[in-house]
């Protein structure tokens, strides 16, 4: 059975991790992961505000005011959001982090538009799978305020200890409203954190089946198969987290291989090698630039937004891997809540 090694890999990490100990620092990383490519791009419209105003000229704004408005507001919205949810959770008030989750919510849907990237299915999916992660960590919150609320409707003259059966995170009662909404916002994030990785197998697809129609006979054998392999692994990792199976093994899988791919794809620290040179690099993957020849500090900046962002999809689903796919998916059951109550002495 395909899953099987998954389960070996998960059983094997059980073994040797107390995801309890490690689950808070976890948490903050991923928190941070999926934050960094709002909090750099902030920084970067702040360093280069003159360039980020010729992008929105690029990008087609009329006006002065827009070409300076949008810098501003990139910086303002997208700095205060990631500051919100970088700060600590607390058990009892999360309110700070849900109005970060709203906040870049918001930004995500409105950034594609901003620079005019709304027909890059690349970028607007890469956000889709950030939007997921977002939705992850909102869920999270969501139940953390359920469960305070909970406590506090329960609190009568007796201390109280919520003991989920198998998770670390917070629990509520299955017919609790605001419950209820936070596992189906998980449930959403979960499907929409696969959107990348789809878009990535059938680009593939596209690719090889172009290239066979022109070669017609003369492509490698083993091209197409390690090709189809990889094709069908990563869809059937897709299918499980959207379905929910052994969807934390299968989440960290992917954390790990996208962010080696993400340092192979998007090398901006070699780019920088080349500041003091005449050197021009083709541009691919960015409208109004695509196959332009830029210098090496254009191809730097561009790379290392395309870098963080794949650093944030990371953080998406280490996310997931902390928090798990949430009670409507198949194999994620935190157990029934269970109320040990004691008497103040």
């Amino acid at each position: 059975m395909l899953t099987a090694p998954i389960t070996v890999l998960a059983k094997a990490l059980d073994e040797r991790v107390n995801l309890k100990r490690v689950h808070r620092k976890l948490q903050a990383v991923a928190r941070v992961m999926i934050v960094i490519t709002f909090l750099e791009d902030a920084l970067r419209c702040l360093l280069t505000f003159s360039v980020q105003q010729q992008s929105m000229r690029i990008a087609g704004w009329q006006g002065e005011f827009w070409h300076t408005a949008l810098p501003c507001a990139s910086v303002a919205v997208q700095s205060s959001g990631s500051l919100l949810i970088a700060l600590p959770i607390s058990t009892s008030s999360s309110w700070h982090g849900r109005i970060g989750c709203f906040i870049l919510l918001g930004w995500c849907c409105f950034h594609p538009f901003m620079y005019h990237q709304q027909t890059n299915w690349e970028f607007v999916l890469e956000t889709c799978t950030i939007i997921g992660g977002l939705l992850i960590l909102l869920s999270h919150y969501m139940l953390l305020a359920a469960a305070a609320a909970a406590a506090s409707r329960l609190l009568d003259g007796k201390r109280i200890t919520l003991l989920p059966a198998k998770a670390v995170g917070p629990v509520v009662a299955e017919d609790d409203p605001l419950g209820k909404r936070a596992h189906a916002t998980q449930a959403v994030g979960r499907v929409l954190i696969c959107a990348v990785f789809i878009y990535y197998a059938f680009g593939r697809v596209h690719g090889y089946v172009a290239r066979s129609l022109s070669e017609l006979g003369n492509a490698d054998v083993l091209t197409p198969i390690a090709q189809g392999a990889s094709i069908i692994a990563l869809l059937y990792a897709c299918s499980l987290l959207i379905v929910g199976i052994k969807s934390r093994g299968v989440a960290l899988l992917l954390a790990l291989a996208m962010l080696l791919l993400a340092a192979y794809n998007h090398p901006f620290w070699w780019y920088l090698t080349y500041l003091r040179t005449d050197r021009t690099f083709k541009m691919e993957g960015v409208a109004y630039m695509e196959g332009f020849e830029v210098d090496a500090f254009t191809m730097a900046d561009h790379q290392r937004y395309f870098f963080f962002q794949s650093v944030s999809t990371v953080g998406a689903l280490l996310l997931l891997v902390v928090h798990g796919p949430g009670r409507l998916s198949m194999d994620e059951q935190q157990g029934k809540l269970v109320l040990i109550t004691t008497h103040d002495a």
